[in-house]
């Protein structure tokens, strides 16, 4: 399975790859994306993940 985090706080976003690698190695994750704007041109250049945990409470973004 292949993963995308969207997480703008970095200490969160190690946790949760921690989290996720104890769950079951053969998830992949593609990549963490810290904003909202680095998110829409992941998506534009890279294929869909199956899976995408999503922090909803992002802070402000410039």
């Amino acid at each position: 399975m292949k993963v995308l985090i969207l997480e703008d706080e970095a200490p969160a976003a190690r946790r949760l790859q921690g989290l996720i690698a104890r769950c079951d190695a053969r998830i992949e994750v593609l990549a963490v994306v810290e904003s909202v704007k680095k998110g829409l041109e992941w998506f534009q250049q890279q294929a869909p993940p199956d899976l995408i945990f999503s922090d909803i409470q992002f802070g402000r973004q410039p």
